[in-house]
């Protein structure tokens, strides 16, 4: 475990609501479209892993 195991910055971070409210524009009102993890991590790996579908 690192000491210590947090620092007094993450500890300052924690503090602080980082989850949108309902009020706030959401990701369409921004001109961004999700995008599913299962298809984005296989482009993090390719070439770094055989192993990866394609």
């Amino acid at each position: 475990m690192p000491t210590p195991p947090l620092t007094r910055d993450q500890v300052q971070l924690l503090m602080a609501d980082n989850v949108l409210r309902g009020d706030r524009p959401g990701l369409p009102e921004q001109g961004i479209a999700p995008t599913s993890a299962e298809l984005i991590v296989p482009t993090y790996l390719s070439g770094h892993s055989k192993d990866v579908a394609e």
